[in-house]
């Protein structure tokens, strides 16, 4: 593989800031969580434990006007040039395990790299359907067993969160004149 946690989170944390900004100009107080804010002492005991912790989202949310919350897991992943979005399934097993401990109070979702965006319901159907289905183990990345999501509905937002963004400012200006 050859490559390590600081060329991994490099590559994740411009997109990590771009999924942040857009959650702030959509009414969102969103700042990061997960394990790019560990130490990498924190990230090597993780991971000889082998915790699930290892995989927490990367970024938490709570929306101004009504208090509903968010956690989110920001996927940079496999560029445009594939079919396919690619999700670690120990990612995936432990943000399902967040979602039933936090489902109540808030929405886990998992917002792509072309910021197209998924709930981790979703995610979790269609591997239930058999539609997302096992990819093997990446060469790139953790090099960790992963699934293939289809770049299509319902696995992919009819809307990328740029696309809302600009919408939302729209008719803020309108709503403001």
């Amino acid at each position: 593989m050859g490559d390590t946690f600081a060329q991994r989170i490099a590559v994740a944390t411009p997109h990590e800031e771009d999924v942040k900004r857009l959650m702030d100009a959509l009414g969102w107080d969103c700042e990061k969580y997960g394990q790019g804010m560990q130490t990498e002492r924190v990230r090597k005991i993780l991971r000889l434990i082998d915790s699930n912790s290892r995989w927490l989202p990367d970024l938490v949310a709570r929306n101004r006007d009504d208090g509903r919350g968010m956690w989110i897991d920001a996927k940079s992943g496999m560029g445009v040039d594939y079919p396919n979005y690619s999700l670690e399934i120990r990612a995936f097993e432990s943000f399902s395990k967040w979602h039933e401990f936090d489902a109540r109070r808030s929405t886990c979702i998992y917002v792509w790299g072309d910021l197209h965006w998924c709930s981790v319901d979703t995610i979790g159907a269609g591997i239930d359907a058999e539609t997302v289905t096992v990819g093997g183990r990446a060469k790139f990345g953790s090099g960790t067993p992963y699934y293939l999501v289809p770049k299509k509905p319902p696995f992919r937002s009819r809307r990328s969160l740029h696309e809302i963004a600009q919408v939302h400012q729209q008719s803020q200006k309108a709503l403001a004149s």
